[in-house]
């Protein structure tokens, strides 16, 4: 069984979802630190053998903001998961009331955007979910049985059937996977090689969480993905990573909360090789 929830999680609660034979987890990257998913949370599912997939979601429509909140979206959540100790699976974006045909196209362009970052997937109900994969904007998907009328899409290989649930006083909905393989998050670090740099510098906005129109250096961004108190080294460690991985980085624009700064970030203070 495969189950997700939003808050209450406490020390103890992986081995009493073990106990009542959850193998995985649905949980969220947020803002909010109660809702988000800790390094903490993270040990204790993978040392009771539960599995963890990851879905992103403020308001329930954000996604309306289309391309830009998906992009925002994506590297969000893509930094949450790093410091939680997770490597990635599907992002799954929580599209989470009726969306109409008309506003499908927000929809799928908010995948789109979240797609440049990390591989996503769409989170509603059946016609969003129809709508999206037929679109070709993604091809994951987790449907629930909220605004699908019984109807489900075997295309989606989640299916969120039952909510509001109780184990151990943790408030839980329940979801089944018709695949071994449904969007599952790595736990224990970072990948142990960088990416590959492109050959060309990429025309990807970089975004990074913060206020709006709040101007973010590389050296900050650094410091996000180390954990706090982190010693002024490690974050020039992380800082020269950063721009071996990402050639170019440093002219890249930054985007906060979905808005468009036209600015660029700080170079990186590089140290010169020894002679």
């Amino acid at each position: 069984m495969i189950v997700d929830y939003a808050w209450g999680y406490h020390p103890g609660h992986a081995k009493a979802l073990a106990k009542a034979g959850v193998t995985g987890v649905l949980r969220y990257c947020s803002r909010d630190p109660n809702k988000d998913i800790s390094s903490f949370e993270v040990k204790e599912l993978k040392a009771a053998g539960i599995q963890i997939g990851l879905v992103y979601e403020t308001s329930a429509d954000w996604m309306l903001g289309g391309y830009a909140r998906g992009v925002t979206a994506g590297t969000e959540a893509l930094l949450r998961a790093k410091k939680a100790g997770l490597t990635p699976g599907i992002l799954y974006l929580g599209a989470d009331f009726d969306v109409s045909a008309a506003q499908q196209s927000n929809i799928d362009d908010a995948i789109r955007g979240g797609n440049t970052v990390v591989s996503c997937g769409i989170y509603g109900g059946y016609n969003t979910v129809k709508r999206a994969l037929d679109s070709g904007a993604t091809v994951h998907a987790w449907q629930t049985s909220a605004w699908s009328h019984n109807l489900w899409d075997q295309r989606a290989v989640l299916q969120q059937y039952s909510n509001g649930h109780i184990i151990s006083g943790l408030a839980v909905d329940y979801n089944r996977a018709v695949s071994t393989n449904w969007g599952q998050w790595v736990g224990g670090g970072v990948h142990s090689s960088p990416p590959k740099p492109p050959t060309a510098p990429s025309s990807k906005t970089f975004v990074v969480p913060g206020k709006l129109d709040e101007p973010i250096s590389l050296r900050a961004i650094a410091r996000f993905l180390l954990p706090a108190g982190a010693s002024d080294n490690a974050v020039q460690t992380e800082l020269e990573r950063l721009v071996h991985a990402n050639p170019g980085l440093q002219n890249k624009t930054i985007a906060l909360g979905g808005h468009l700064l036209n600015r660029p970030v700080d170079p990186p203070k590089v140290k010169p090789h020894q002679q």
